[in-house]
C-alpha cells in the first residue's frame, strides 16, 4: 500500500491501526455466526461439510491477518515506544505482550477445532468449534479494548514524525497486499474506501477491484448462515 493510500484512511497512521481492529471484530462475528449455523443439528450433512470448508477459508484469512498485525507490534510498535517513553510505558508493553501470547494460545486451540470440523463436519464438531471460537473471540476482544485504551495514547506520543514515516513505508513493502487491502476495506465507510481506492497507483486500482475484492467477497459468501 502506498503511503499516500495509507494515510488517507488513517490520521499518521493510528487509523489504519484502528481499521485492522475494525476488521478483526468483524470477523470474528462472522465467524461466530457461521460456527452457530454449522452447530445446528438439523442441516443436511452435505450442506454442513460446504459450509466447514467456507469457514476454514475465511478463519485461515483472520488467522494470518491477526498474526501479522501482532508479529509488528511485538517487533517494531511495542520495543520503539518503550525506546521512545522509557520505563513509564514498561508495564503497558508488558500486559500487550503478555495479551499477545494468550491470544497466541486461544487461536491456537481454535485453528485446531476449525480444522478438525473442516475433516469431519458433524452437529458435534461445529459446537467444539463454536466453544474454542467464543474463547478466541473473547480473548481478542478483551486485548482490543485494552489495546485502544492504554497502548495506542503511548504510540501517538511515542512514535515520531521520522519514525512514523519509516514504519509506513515498511508496510508498503510486506506481502500480502492482494489479500490485506480488500481485508481490511470490508465494511469501511465510502469515504474511506474511495480515498484509498483512489489513492492506489491505476494498476493495483485496477487489480483491487477486478480481482481482489471479488475473491474476498467469494470468501465472505461462502461462510455458512442461519437457515
Amino acid at each position: 500500500m502506498s503511503s499516500s493510500a495509507s494515510e488517507a484512511i488513517s490520521g499518521k497512521g493510528i487509523g489504519m491501526l484502528m481499521a485492522i481492529h475494525g476488521a478483526v471484530r468483524r470477523d470474528l462475528a462472522r465467524l461466530a455466526g457461521a460456527v452457530g449455523a454449522l452447530a445446528d443439528p438439523g442441516i443436511r450433512d452435505h450442506d454442513r461439510a460446504v459450509g466447514a470448508a467456507g469457514l476454514a477459508a475465511y478463519w485461515d484469512c483472520l488467522a494470518h491477518q491477526l498474526h501479522h498485525h501482532h508479529t509488528i507490534e511485538d517487533t517494531e510498535v511495542f520495543p520503539y515506544v518503550r525506546k521512545a517513553l522509557g520505563d513509564r510505558s514498561g508495564a503497558v508493553m508488558d500486559k500487550m505482550g503478555t495479551e499477545h501470547d494468550a491470544i497466541d494460545e486461544a487461536q491456537a486451540l481454535g485453528e485446531a477445532a476449525v480444522r478438525a470440523l473442516a475433516a469431519e463436519p458433524t452437529a458435534a464438531r461445529a459446537s467444539q468449534a463454536a466453544e474454542r471460537l467464543l474463547t478466541f473471540q473473547q480473548v481478542v476482544l478483551a486485548h482490543l479494548s485494552h489495546e485502544e485504551a492504554e497502548a495506542i495514547p503511548l504510540i501517538l506520543e511515542g512514535f515520531d514524525e521520522g519514525y512514523w514515516q519509516a514504519f509506513m513505508g515498511r508496510r508498503q513493502q510486506d506481502p500480502g497486499g492482494d489479500t490485506f487491502l480488500p481485508w481490511v476495506l470490508d465494511g469501511a465507510p465510502a469515504p474511506a474506501v474511495a480515498a484509498v481506492t483512489g489513492a492506489l497507483p491505476p494498476p493495483v486500482r485496477e487489480l483491487l477491484v477486478t480481482e481482489w475484492q471479488p475473491a474476498h467477497a467469494a470468501r465472505v459468501d461462502a461462510l455458512p448462515s442461519a437457515r
